[in-house]
C-alpha cells in the first residue's frame, strides 16, 4: 500500500523504541521523511537506505531533540539552506552515498550550537559554496571523500578552530585546488590521497599547518625538490615521534628506466635543505610507497556503525557513545597509530559499560551479603536461643 507523506507519521511507517528515543525508519522504501507525530523526542532517526530525493525544514521541524540523523543511501540531490534551522541539537548528520552535487551556503543554519560531525563522502559534489560550513565552531570531522571536488573555496574552514579531522580523498583536486587562505590551521588530520596533483609545491605550504598525519600517496606528482621537503618532513615529524610509524614514507621518483629511486638520494646532489618552492631539477613521475588505509580503516557511515550505537541503555547511553568519541574528534591519535576504527572504540565502550555493570552488580550482592551478616549478629545479641534454633531450621516460637 502506497503512503502519502501528508498524513503519514513516524509512528506509523517507523519502529520507535521509546527506551532508546531511537526510530528505525530505514530500508522502507520511503520516498519522503515522515512526519514527526508519534516520535518527538527522538534522539537517533535512522532514514538510511530509502528513496528519498528532498529533506526540508518542513519535514525536519518536527524533530526537536534529535542527535544524529543518518539519511544515507538515498537520492537526495540538494539540500537547501537552513534545512536544519529548527534541530538545534544536531551533533552528527550523515549524508554519505546520495546525489549531492552543490552544497550551498547557510545548509547547516541552525545546529551551530552542536554540530561535529558532517558526513558528505561518495556523492556527486563538485562545488562548496564558500559560507557552507560558516559558524559551525563545534565541528570536528569532516568527511568529503569520493566525490568531484576540483577546489576549495577560500576560508571554508575559517573559524573551525576545533577541527579535527578533513577527508577530501578520492576528488578531483588539482594544484590549484587549495588557496592562499583555506583557513585551518593546526589540523591534526588532512587526507588527499588519489587527487590530481601533480606538483609538491602544491603541498609544501601546508605541511607546518597539519599536525599529526598528512596522507599524500595516489597523487601523479613531478618530482622536483619540493618533494625532497615533504620527505624531510616526514622524517623529522617521525624522528620527534609527532607523527604515526606509516607517515614516515619513503618518497620515490620513478626514473627513466622505470625503477624506483628515494628522492632524498636522487635529489641531494641538485637541492639544498633551503630549496625553494619552484625549484625543479627533474620531471620524472614521483610515486609513493605509502600504505594505503582502506575504508574499514577509516570512519565509515554504513549502517553496521550506526547500529553500534544503540542496543543498549538508554537515550543518554547512546549520546555517550558519541560523546566517547566527541573529546578526541574521533579515535585519538595513539588509536590511529594502532588501526582503532571507530566501530572498535564502540566496542571497546560497551565493553567497559557492561564491566561496570557487572561489576556494579557483584557489590550490590556483596554488600547484601555483609547487611545480612551484620543484621544476623545483632539478632544472635538480642535473641540468642531464636538465633539458636533456626540455625538448627526450627521455627522459633512466637509470642502474641
Amino acid at each position: 500500500m502506497k503512503t502519502d507523506p501528508m498524513v503519514s507519521t513516524c509512528s506509523q511507517i517507523c519502529e520507535y523504541e521509546v527506551f532508546f528515543h531511537r526510530a528505525h525508519c530505514d530500508q522502507r522504501a520511503l520516498s519522503f521523511v515522515p512526519r514527526s507525530s508519534g516520535c518527538e523526542n527522538v534522539s537517533l532517526l535512522e532514514l538510511q537506505g530509502n528513496n528519498i530525493t528532498a529533506i526540508t525544514n518542513e519535514q525536519m521541524s518536527g524533530y526537536l531533540h534529535v542527535r544524529t540523523l543518518d539519511i544515507s543511501r538515498n537520492q537526495i540531490s540538494s539540500l537547501e539552506p537552513g534545512t536544519f534551522h529548527s534541530n538545534n541539537h544536531l551533533r552528527n548528520v550523515l549524508i554519505s552515498h546520495n546525489n549531492l552535487d552543490i552544497l550551498r551556503n547557510y545548509t547547516f543554519n541552525g545546529t551551530e550550537k552542536d554540530l561535529q560531525r558532517i558526513y558528505l563522502d561518495n556523492n556527486k559534489l563538485r562545488m562548496i559554496e564558500k559560507g557552507a560550513l560558516e559558524g559551525l565552531t563545534k565541528l570536528k570531522i569532516l568527511r568529503l571523500e569520493r566525490n568531484f571536488l576540483t577546489y576549495i573555496p577560500e576560508g571554508l574552514l575559517f573559524g573551525l578552530f576545533v577541527l579535527h579531522q578533513v577527508n577530501l580523498s578520492f576528488n578531483q583536486l588539482n594544484d590549484t585546488a587549495f588557496p592562499e587562505n583555506f583557513g585551518f590551521h593546526n589540523l591534526p588530520i588532512l587526507d588527499v590521497r588519489y587527487n590530481h596533483f601533480h606538483r609538491c609545491s602544491s603541498i609544501v605550504p601546508y605541511l607546518y599547518n597539519v599536525t599529526d598525519m598528512l596522507h599524500v600517496d595516489g597523487n601523479p606528482f613531478l618530482c622536483d625538490c619540493n618533494c625532497k621537503i615533504i620527505q624531510k618532513w616526514l622524517d623529522e615529524t617521525y624522528a620527534s615521534g609527532e607523527r604515526t610509524p606509516s607517515a614516515k614514507v619513503p618518497v620515490t621518483c620513478k626514473s627513466s628506466n622505470g625503477t624506483y629511486v628515494g628522492v632524498t638520494e636522487s635529489l641531494a646532489l641538485n637541492c639544498d635543505d633551503t630549496v625553494g618552492i619552484n625549484t625543479t631539477p627533474s620531471q620524472t613521475t614521483l610515486s609513493h610507497f605509502h600504505p594505503v588505509l582502506s575504508d574499514a580503516d577509516l570512519i565509515t557511515t554504513r549502517k553496521d556503525n550506526i547500529k553500534q550505537l544503540t542496543g543498549h541503555g538508554k537515550e543518554a547511553n547512546i549520546s555517550l557513545q558519541w560523546d566517547h568519541v566527541d573529546h578526541i574528534g574521533g579515535p585519538t591519535q595513539a588509536q590511529q597509530n594502532k588501526g582503532v576504527t571507530l566501530k572498535e572504540l564502540y566496542r571497546a565502550h560497551w565493553t567497559s559499560y557492561y564491566t561496570a555493570v557487572i561489576l556494579t552488580l557483584y557489590f550490590l550482592v556483596l554488600s547484601g551479603r555483609w547487611a545480612r551478616r551484620i543484621f544476623t549478629s545483632r539478632e544472635m545479641q538480642r535473641y540468642p536461643e531464636n538465633m539458636k534454633n533456626r540455625s538448627r531450621n526450627i521455627s522459633p516460637t512466637v509470642c502474641l
